[in-house]
């Protein structure tokens, strides 16, 4: 999909393929905030009434690092946008960001654990 379409849609695309009615939860990680190819995915699903729950290490009110994931999942009712907001040294630290979405990550496994 990359090299064929586009890198920026390689996430929305397949999004659009494989989704099934109004009912998928899409999860987003990005440590920045500001991945073309997320950003897109965030829109499609939002578009679709999907609910989205994006994990993002930059904090929102930062304007050195705009925080556009969290900007898409804006005004959304089926939207969570979780942001790193630690002291402002670590919080633009994209190694306490990925050890942050780690943990995330196994929360959100366990929790869901007795659904599947």
């Amino acid at each position: 999909i990359s090299n064929d379409i586009s890198y920026d849609e390689v996430f929305a695309l397949q999004y659009r393929s494989l989704r099934h009615g109004g009912k998928n939860v899409v999860i987003v990680y990005s440590g920045s905030g500001n991945s073309h190819n997320l950003v897109k995915l965030c829109h499609a699903a939002r578009d679709n009434g999907d609910y989205i729950i994006a994990f993002t290490g930059y904090a929102c009110k930062s304007g050195n690092y705009p925080n556009r994931i969290a900007a898409a999942c804006a005004d959304c009712a089926k939207c969570i946008t979780i942001n790193l907001d630690l002291d402002e040294k670590s919080s633009y630290s994209m190694q306490v960001a990925e050890d942050v979405h780690s943990v995330y990550s196994h929360m959100l496994f366990r929790a869901c654990l007795g659904y599947i």
